[in-house]
């Protein structure tokens, strides 16, 4: 967007949005609250006014809960709809990367550089690569692109080790005199049931602006 070259009054308009922006992002160095008490994302911050969701372990932002929001929307979810689904896979996907970490499933620099390698040839090779390179292509720079997605794979690759190995053991497990169908259905079951777990375990409470976070947050 900061390539936007909007026309008359309207570049005005753009400015004002791009000055407050910045003021914010500086405004970061007083008052920042780690995001997780764990794992690779603990050395993220972000601001109290940009925390939705508190849990024990570690905070949801108020901009995760937005982008899964959309993203439910652009699936055909009325807002209703799409606001609960959100809420509900942000706070699983939060309470299952503390689960990892704490089962020692965190993820090094190294992993993550080959993970986006990895994921770099997978795009380039893909029969549907134009839609992929249609997202790439609505970051200021394919590099950009990259290095978001590497921010996000901090919590996502622990996240997929994890759960991962719970599922290995599942089918060992169950597998006998059942069909494979009928243990995916039982493994897809049985995730709900540890996420849920682990939901509860973080008991997430929803934050005013005005409220103060517990202070094992504040770097």
């Amino acid at each position: 967007m900061t390539n936007a070259k909007p026309k008359s009054n309207l570049a005005k308009m753009w400015g004002n949005v791009l000055s407050k922006d910045y003021e914010k992002k500086e405004s970061k160095k007083n008052n920042e609250y780690r995001i997780s008490l764990y794992g690779k994302i603990s050395e993220k911050t972000e601001e109290i006014n940009d925390i939705a969701e508190e849990g024990k372990d570690i905070l949801i932002a108020t901009d995760e809960i937005d982008k899964a929001e959309e993203f439910y929307k652009i699936k055909g979810n009325d807002e209703e709809v799409a606001k609960e689904k959100a809420k509900s896979y942000v706070e699983g996907q939060n309470a299952l990367y503390i689960e990892a970490i704490k089962k020692g499933y965190d993820v090094t620099d190294k992993e993550l550089d080959q993970y986006i390698a990895e994921l770099k040839e997978t795009v380039s090779t893909a029969e549907n690569r134009e839609v992929a390179q249609d997202i790439i292509d609505s970051f200021d720079s394919e590099e950009d692109y990259w290095k978001y997605e590497r921010e996000l794979y901090k919590k996502l690759l622990p996240i997929q080790k994890y759960v991962k190995k719970l599922e290995n053991d599942f089918i060992k497990q169950n597998l006998k005199n059942k069909t494979d169908e009928q243990v995916k259905n039982e493994w897809t079951e049985e995730l709900e049931k540890i996420k849920a777990k682990a939901v509860k375990n973080q008991n997430f409470q929803e934050l005013q602006h005005d409220e103060k976070i517990d202070s094992k947050f504040i770097k």
